[in-house]
């Protein structure tokens, strides 16, 4: 497996995580165990895939991780371990979000935009945001927030792609939103394949971070999960 730019990618926030280790376009994957508790399971898991690559964590450009919002849990793993691997191998990192890197998967898997992407914040609430597919990747329609689901609304007037598990999570939100959505796949979870493009565009740009800055985005001070 040979490309310009490597990348490790960490992708924790919606219960069931994985990590994923390559290019934009060339990459090898694997689930973290579903009861994966701690960053134990994520350590092992890294080593095995750069076992498995052949490659050294120091010679990788960067370290991608979703940086949420999602479970307050998943978050602050994923973000513990990116800083410690950054700091240890001397590497920047990139913070990815969360509900972006879902849009990004269900465009990966054919899914027409523009896409809604939702998570269970538990707690009676959702994150949500828009995107529109672009040329350059991903555009927001609508921002990040966190809210109740009688309070989301897609903009403008065109039908969405609902993707993600906030949608199975509030079924209401379905219901009302049901004349504006094209499909519903809320099977769909952010995946480290997909954040691996955008960690790509990220540093084809210029905006990667200290190893300091791998913080999560929990979108409120009240977390849960």
């Amino acid at each position: 497996m040979q490309a310009e730019f490597r990348c490790l990618a960490i992708e924790n926030a919606a219960g069931r995580g994985s990590i994923a280790l390559g290019s934009a376009g060339d990459c090898i994957e694997r689930a973290l165990p579903a009861a994966a508790q701690g960053s134990r399971p994520v350590f092992l898991t890294i080593a095995a895939l750069l076992a498995e690559a052949g490659w050294r964590l120091a010679t990788l450009d960067c370290i991608g991780f979703g940086c949420g919002p999602g479970a307050f849990t998943g978050l602050r793993v994923a973000a513990a371990v990116t800083q410690a691997l950054a700091y240890g191998a001397g590497l920047p990192v990139c913070r990815v979000s969360s509900l972006e890197t879902l849009a990004a998967g269900a465009l990966r898997l054919g899914v027409a935009g523009p896409i809604a992407a939702c998570l269970d914040a538990r707690m009676g609430e959702v994150y949500a945001a828009c995107y529109a597919a672009e040329a350059g990747g991903l555009s927001l329609l609508a921002p990040e927030q966190v809210l109740p689901p009688a309070r989301f609304e897609l903009p403008g007037r065109a039908r969405y792609a609902a993707v993600g598990p906030g949608w199975a999570a509030c079924p209401e939100l379905e219901r009302r939103l049901a004349a504006r959505l094209s499909e519903v796949r809320p099977e769909l979870l952010p995946m480290a394949r997909d954040l691996l493009p955008l960690a790509a565009q990220a540093w084809r740009e210029g905006r990667l971070l200290a190893a300091a800055d791998a913080l999560p985005n929990y979108l409120r001070d009240q977390v849960a999960g």
